[in-house]
């Protein structure tokens, strides 16, 4: 599926500060979990609790505060079933569930690039199997009012400094059947002391409303 290009390209980004916030997270995620397993796998399900409480009263399309568990996400293909999404990528969110790049889009806005972080290997390791991951492969993120629906179109392994896969990418690079305003890339650790990061990319394809 690694098809798409690791030339490096000019990140898009809304200002020093959002790179700054972007280069952390995307640092950490190769940083091994420091919550023992029973730990991390109790605040998981105790975030999903609160999460699924919280989204009888949400206000529509509500920006969570920082840390706040507001989706799950969902790839059948390697089995993750209803992965708490918080936002941040910092160790706090990512050793317990996916961590959502602070500064992209969210699944609601009209466009942009919908970011996520989870481990591939450690305590939480959401994203273990990520890179089996195969174009057409759907990937569904559940908020409050919605379920969307992505479909996978591409992936690639680059070096950390490539912030640019976080921002407004191309289809030519990402694979995608078109111009899509809506993107979803998922990030991982790769390699065999974590030192690049995978990244696949997917396209949106559906939004339902949720049950």
């Amino acid at each position: 599926m690694r098809s798409a290009s690791t030339s490096n390209r000019r990140f898009s980004g809304r200002g020093v500060a959002l790179l700054v916030a972007l280069a952390m997270g995307w640092m950490l995620i190769g940083v091994a979990a420091s919550l023992p397993a029973a730990a991390a796998h109790v605040r998981a399900e105790d975030s999903i609790s609160q999460l699924q409480a919280d989204w009888e009263s949400a206000a529509e399309h509500e920006v969570p505060e920082y840390g706040q568990a507001w989706a799950t996400v969902s790839i059948p293909a390697v089995g993750l079933q209803d992965e708490v999404v918080l936002e941040g990528t910092d160790a706090d969110q990512i050793n317990v569930g996916v961590g959502h790049y602070v500064g992209t889009a969210f699944p609601w806005d009209p466009s942009g690039n919908v970011a996520l972080a989870g481990h591939s290997s450690g305590w939480s390791e959401p994203f273990a199997d990520l890179d089996q991951l195969q174009p057409g492969d759907v990937i569904v993120i559940e908020t409050a009012e919605s379920v969307y629906t992505y479909t996978a179109t591409g992936s690639a392994v680059v070096d950390p400094s490539q912030t640019w896969v976080l921002g407004a990418v191309p289809p030519e690079v990402t694979g995608a059947t078109s111009s899509s305003a809506h993107l979803l890339t998922l990030t991982t650790c790769d390699g065999p002391n974590n030192e690049q990061r995978l990244v696949v990319w997917a396209e949106l394809t559906s939004v339902q409303p949720r049950a």
